[in-house]
């Protein structure tokens, strides 16, 4: 059988959001049934700045398993998750990962809002501007209808792109003073 590779663009192309929050929240459900198991992220420093971080889980009510691989280093950071089959342990996909885990990030903030914000919320306040707010907005606004997002930010220049990116809120770019 041949391995399934996909790019980060082929991941983003095909992973929506809503298809993140739901995969997600069965994932949980897993967990919680006893069905999926999550070992939490490790790491080890190879060399003077650089990390190497990995993290593994399965889920048998879906008969996979897999881990997300990354290294962090001046250069920057690289993600990869392979993916293997549960009853033969065959690998059958390999994914660059950094759109994977922003959006599950996003995802996870997403399915907390849902369950355990008030149903009539509104408003949202985001703290940083960073890689993964937009994924973090993105599934908080597919769970609620927001009016109004705020968004703290001590670098002025990610703050003001990351306001003009989202033209369909009212969105409300705060600086480091006002929090």
């Amino acid at each position: 059988m041949d391995v399934l590779y996909l790019a980060e663009a082929d991941v983003e192309r095909l992973l929506p959001m809503e298809t993140a929050l739901e995969a997600l929240e069965a994932a949980f459900r897993a967990q919680a049934g006893g069905r999926a198991e999550n070992h939490p992220r490790r790491r080890f420093h190879p060399a003077p700045g650089v990390f190497f971080h990995y993290m593994a889980a399965s889920d048998s009510s879906c008969g996979y398993f897999g881990m997300k691989l990354y290294t962090s280093s001046p250069a920057g950071t690289r993600f990869l998750v392979p993916l293997y089959r549960s009853e033969s342990g065959q690998l059958v996909a390999l994914l660059e990962a950094d759109f994977l885990g922003r959006t599950r990030t996003g995802a996870a903030s997403g399915l907390a809002t849902k369950l355990m914000a008030r149903a009539d919320a509104a408003r949202l306040g985001l703290l940083g501007s960073g890689r993964q707010a937009p994924t973090q907005l993105e599934a908080i606004a597919r769970v609620r209808r927001l009016r109004e997002v705020r968004v703290y930010s001590p670098n002025p220049e990610r703050r003001r792109a990351f306001a003009e990116s989202t033209p369909s809120f009212n969105l409300c770019a705060v600086g480091a003073a006002a929090i």
